[in-house]
């Protein structure tokens, strides 16, 4: 399946997010989750992508292997939107502590 039908899940004609993404930048590569050779070739592809037609978006998971040690100057990133949800261990000494402590204040 491509990856546009994971985001389709609507069933109407309206344009998906995913869709859109496209028509506006040519092109959309999400950061893999696989082996590194997977890692390799997406980094690839992105820079040949901007090498050629200067339009492109880039998925990566923060803090994951895309924006550890890669350089993203000049053209290569015009813009960064970094999007987070919180998830703590909640299980987690700490967290418990803080929920504690977050409890009684109520």
């Amino acid at each position: 399946a491509s990856q546009e039908s994971y985001y389709d899940t609507r069933g109407s004609n309206f344009p998906t997010i995913w869709s859109r993404l496209v028509e506006s930048k040519s092109k959309v590569i999400v950061e893999p989750t696989g082996s590194q050779v997977q890692f390799e070739e997406a980094r690839n592809e992105y820079q040949d992508q901007i090498a050629r037609e200067k339009r492109c978006i880039l998925l990566a998971v923060f803090r994951g292997k895309m924006s550890e040690g890669i350089s993203f100057n000049d053209d290569h990133a015009r813009a960064v939107i970094c999007i987070g949800v919180p998830f703590p261990n909640s299980l987690d000494r700490n967290i418990k502590a803080k929920k504690a402590y977050n409890d009684e204040q109520r």
